[in-house]
């Protein structure tokens, strides 16, 4: 059961993997301690060093990106059986 909640403030973190992995480690003890860390403020460019990382489920951050561009569908029209060229 957790004690209680620590809000981590991320605004003016570096988008960098030390800074990711202080998070990391600071949620641990957090853990270890009987607390729950939630972060703030997350910047788009620190989401993907924790994306690159890995640990966006294990730091509970969810990385949003741009849907992927689908090709539109192109109709096959038929009118028959090809001719045999064979034939």
């Amino acid at each position: 059961m957790t004690a209680g909640m620590v809000i981590l403030n991320c605004a003016q973190l570096d988008p960098s993997i030390a800074a990711v992995d202080h998070i990391a480690r600071l949620r641990l003890c957090m853990r270890r301690g009987g607390y729950q860390l939630c972060l703030a403020n997350v910047s788009e460019e620190l989401r993907r060093v924790i994306q690159l990382a890995g640990l966006e489920a294990c730091l509970g951050v969810e990385v949003q990106g741009q849907p992927e561009q689908r090709e539109q569908l192109r109709r096959v029209e038929e009118e028959g059986d090809l001719p045999d060229p064979s034939a």
